[in-house]
């Protein structure tokens, strides 16, 4: 099991993402890659501004510990993952004979740590004779494994209807309508992930401020 990193900044958090298709190669034998649509490849840049001894001492024994091409830890980001910033495509198929109706829906993210908050309520008029479709937008992080969809039939009463796990998939309506059992939205977004990752390069920039503190810069990239 990949050992983790888990000392949270104090100062400064940066994560850049990457879509280019290039490979660079350092002097250290670091292999720079890039990713294309749907998924980033991230690089994260930690700074601490006023790290004591421990701290400093803890960063640099881990970094010593894991240089080189071939070393990979995992690091759990302290921000969970944005919450969707659309509820995907919603349309009509024949079937059922349920009467004219307007839903209200809504999506979240779902990782192994947790969920997001539901994205924007949308809303869609539904034919009589008709069931209701929702297509999700794509997973936007690898560690996403799967869509919860929430609908009602006003704004602020939607619940949980089911469980997309296909990036990009859909849920069509029962023929005999919504459940309207399942959960409410979550209000507090939960949803960390694991990130696997290794150090940009072979350097630890390391400054000694006062006489008891450091600024502490410390970079690595996602691996695929």
């Amino acid at each position: 099991m990949a050992q983790s990193f888990s000392l949270a900044p104090e100062y400064e958090y940066i994560e850049d993402d990457m879509y280019r298709t290039q490979q660079n190669e350092s002097e250290f034998g670091y292999v720079q890659t890039f990713s294309m649509w749907p998924y980033p490849k991230r690089r994260f840049s930690l700074h601490w501004n006023a790290a004591f001894d421990t701290e400093m001492w803890s960063i640099r024994s881990f970094f010593r510990d894991h240089r080189g091409p071939a070393s990979q830890f995992d690091y759990i980001p302290m921000d969970p993952i944005a919450t969707p910033h659309q509820a995907g495509s919603a349309s009509e198929i024949a079937g059922g004979a349920l009467g004219s109706r307007t839903y209200y829906y809504a999506i979240s993210w779902v990782t192994a740590q947790g969920e997001t908050t539901i994205s924007p309520v949308a809303s869609f008029a539904v034919a009589s004779s008709k069931l209701f479709k929702l297509t999700i937008p794509t997973f936007w992080y690898r560690n996403i494994t799967k869509a919860r969809v929430y609908v009602g039939t006003s704004a602020g009463a939607t619940k949980l209807e089911a469980e997309v796990t296909t990036s990009a998939g859909s849920w069509t309506e029962p023929t005999s309508g919504l459940v309207g059992t399942g959960a409410t939205p979550p209000t507090t977004n939960t949803a960390k992930e694991t990130v696997s990752v290794h150090l940009v390069d072979d350097t630890l920039s390391i400054r000694k401020v006062s006489p008891v503190s450091y600024t502490i810069d410390l970079a690595f990239e996602e691996l695929f």
